[in-house]
């Protein structure tokens, strides 16, 4: 999403765009470096256009909008849905976008993939490979 938007880097150098663990952790870890090699590139559109995606702990059963939460112009991909797996828990985090818990359990129970994850969350999306 920031690719070009900075004069020297592309990623700023916080949590704020992604955390890497380190080489060592790739070593451990297999699965995550090889998910990260095959999602390369593969971005979240709105309209033929990069889009924001944030994600959070967990809802209390309904994830949230973008104006809801910090106002402004309205996301149109981001808007209430249903997360079931979380119904009853207390909200963990800003609640919008995707939650954590209730996309890690529908993966696993209902065996969707990150892309149906992303539709499902994110409205109206596509998810496309958008450079090598």
């Amino acid at each position: 999403y920031n690719r070009g938007k900075y004069p020297f880097f592309d990623v700023i150098a916080n949590t704020y765009d992604q955390l890497y663990l380190g080489y060592d952790s790739e070593m451990a870890m297999k699965n995550v470096a090889q998910a990260a090699k095959y999602t390369r590139g593969i971005m979240v559109t709105y309209d033929k256009a990069i889009v924001t995606t944030p994600y959070f702990g967990n809802s209390n059963g309904w994830t949230k909008s973008w104006k809801s939460v910090w106002g402004g112009t309205d996301k149109p991909w981001l808007q209430p849905v249903k997360a079931g797996y979380d119904s009853g828990r207390a909200k963990k985090g800003h609640g919008v976008g995707m939650s954590q818990r209730d996309a890690a359990i529908r993966a696993d129970k209902e065996g969707l993939g990150f892309e149906e994850l992303l539709k499902y969350y994110y409205t109206g999306v596509e998810v496309e490979r958008v450079y090598l």
